[in-house]
């Protein structure tokens, strides 16, 4: 069997997904690959389904989903290509605040949405094509704004914070064997028992922990807070208005 190499004469298709000519498997291609593995993705996070799972769910051999995109990692990293790809960038003239409370809202739902793609991105970082416009984009929108030399600076904590956080939430909502529920619900019970002598827990068990056990709409007030919160420290470093 001839094995065709992700980005050797592959041509960009739908959502950056890239799709290999001359297939050998009628009927299949790359993007419908890409396609079953981003809902799989969405049903079971990026790292809950095997590659034998999606060759099953395509309905084909594992050997021919290998032929089409190639192994399981680089399947994932197709799917983070066609989730990217999906973001819009905000209008170009909005204030440099606005445009990043936009774009990393967009990113957080749409990660939010597909369980493990914020991890991967913390390990990977933007180093696919299609995070490229985003970068590109982001780092002008600073530099214009007047940060400077400070503008990668900014925008890595900007996006390293909004991604670190979606990881850590979807984390939390993933039991696992070794460390048992980390659910915020079940952290309650040792902040309580913990605050009757120590004055700092009893704060963050009533400013922080109480709250976020009220539901979604308490996540994202506290992710927008701290959004605000690290752009006004960005713009007194950079000594701009905030």
């Amino acid at each position: 069997m001839t094995v065709v190499s992700p980005g050797w004469g592959w041509q960009s298709g739908k959502g950056g997904t890239e799709v290999a000519g001359g297939s050998g498997h009628k009927g299949i291609t790359a993007e419908k690959v890409v396609d079953v593995a981003t809902q799989l993705t969405r049903e079971r996070g990026l790292t809950g389904w095997s590659f034998r799972e999606l060759a099953k769910r395509v309905g084909v051999a594992p050997s021919a989903v290998y032929h089409h995109v190639g192994d399981h990692a680089t399947v994932i990293r197709q799917v983070a290509r066609r989730l990217v790809a999906e973001v819009e960038l905000p209008d170009a003239e909005l204030d440099w605040q606005d445009w990043f409370e936009q774009v990393l809202m967009a990113i957080r739902a749409k990660a939010a949405d597909y369980p493990g793609v914020a991890h991967w991105f913390m390990m990977h970082g933007p180093t696919i094509e299609e995070a490229a416009r985003i970068v590109d984009a982001g780092i002008a929108t600073l530099e214009r704004a007047g940060f400077g030399d400070q503008a990668g600076y900014a925008y890595s904590l900007l996006f390293n914070q909004v991604v670190g956080l979606v990881a850590i939430s979807q984390d939390r909502r993933s039991p696992n064997p070794a460390d048992g529920d980390r659910a915020f619900s079940s952290m309650l019970p040792g902040f309580r028992r913990l605050a009757v002598t120590s004055p700092g827990l009893e704060v963050l068990t009533e400013s922080v922990l109480r709250p976020m056990l009220s539901g979604p709409d308490a996540e994202e007030a506290y992710f927008r807070r701290a959004l605000h919160t690290t752009m006004r420290g960005l713009a007194a470093e950079a000594g701009l208005g905030s």
